[in-house]
């Protein structure tokens, strides 16, 4: 227990000083979330330490309660739930970048409060659904415009069988290894597929 609170408390004041990428930020709900080859040796390290303590879900959720923070590329962020949201500087789009829980559905919010200001979620970030195997139904909002690489990676009982018409763009094997997976058309609007 005493290394899980000198651990929380090393988090923290890393998180805060923003000296650790969005990358690496993106382990601290999923041990499992991989890291981009263009990690440097001390984002590496910080994933590692992570993956050592397999932190439980609630405790990364605090985590995450506890640091609406803005990192070194002032990007916002917000737990909402069990979803985490992230707003660009220019506060123009704003983004579900983590699910850390186990339900079997999930409704993501039409707008979201940061940073005092109520915002339209406009996309889903990279790896935002990794893995999520217990995932069945995912409830998108109208404004969603991008759906980030492998956002739904390995979702093996996702039943999708709608986007949005307001989807424009749909990453990298978004939807990879989702067997159950019903879209039988895409939204007019697309126009990048990766």
């Amino acid at each position: 227990m005493k290394n899980k609170k000198i651990l929380a408390l090393t988090l923290a004041t890393i998180i805060a000083s923003g000296s650790v990428s969005q990358t690496a930020m993106q382990v601290y709900a999923d041990d499992e979330s991989p890291m981009a080859e263009s990690s440097s040796t001390a984002e590496y390290q910080f994933a590692l330490t992570v993956k050592k303590f397999k932190m439980s879900d609630s405790f990364w959720k605090k985590i995450g309660e506890a640091l609406n923070y803005a990192d070194k590329d002032n990007l916002y962020r917000s737990t909402i739930g069990q979803l985490v949201f992230e707003i660009n500087n220019d506060k123009s789009e704003v983004k579900l970048v983590r699910y850390y829980g186990t339900a079997e559905s999930v409704d993501i919010p039409q707008r979201v409060c940061i940073d005092d200001q109520e915002y339209d979620v406009t996309s889903i970030g990279e790896y935002a659904f990794y893995k999520r195997n217990k995932l069945k139904s995912v409830n998108l909002p109208s404004d969603i415009k991008k759906i980030g690489e492998s956002a739904f990676h390995e979702c093996t009982n996702l039943q999708l069988n709608k986007l949005p018409n307001n989807v424009t763009e749909i990453g990298k094997d978004a939807f990879f290894a989702c067997r159950k997976l019903q879209l039988n058309e895409l939204p007019n609007n697309v126009t990048k597929i990766g």
